[in-house]
């Protein structure tokens, strides 16, 4: 008996202080939960927070020192990967509507609007990281007035099939 209570405060205490995986907290939320959030109960925001949970893309900026060899000098080029899981490559796949944030002088800042298909990245063949999954690259370099990228945020359109559509994810990348 001593031992079948043990165990069971055991496994309470286990419970506690581990951590949850991103899917069994989106199930924890769900309308069967224990703790339902506020879009439970709605079965569109449920799969919507389901499958952004899923096939949630990835996006960061790199920083990356290059040697132009014809120049024989070095810049600074900003890399911008996005990644995604879960998904195979087709037309139209994703949007982004982008406001890039550019440095230019030592306080001014200069924003510009895009609008970016898959047409405009380069496919990142080569890289360091998984390849069973689309990974997309677009190069941005100083300009000749020496403004750099400081970040890029707007609205991703994203497809992860050609029948299902999540819905817009808002990003904020530094």
């Amino acid at each position: 008996m001593l031992g079948l209570t043990l165990l069971i405060v055991a496994g309470a205490v286990s419970l506690y202080y581990t951590r949850e995986n991103p899917l069994e907290q989106w199930l924890r939320n769900t309308r069967f939960g224990t703790r339902p959030a506020a879009w439970a109960g709605d079965l569109e925001q449920e799969l919507d927070e389901l499958y952004c949970l899923l096939y949630q893309p990835r996006m960061r900026l790199e920083r990356k020192d290059t040697w132009n060899h014809r120049l024989n000098t070095r810049y600074t080029a900003v890399w911008l990967y996005v990644e995604f899981p879960a998904a195979e490559r087709f037309p139209g796949m994703f949007t982004l509507d982008a406001t890039e944030v550019w440095r230019a002088g030592l306080w001014g800042n200069v924003r510009q609007q895009n609008v970016w298909t898959e047409k405009d990245f380069e496919l990142d063949i080569g890289g360091r990281h998984r390849h069973d999954r689309p990974v997309y690259r677009r190069v941005f370099h100083t300009s000749h007035e020496g403004e750099n990228l400081r970040s890029i945020s707007g609205t991703l359109h994203y497809r992860p099939f050609p029948d299902l559509t999540l819905s817009p994810i808002e990003i904020e990348i530094r």
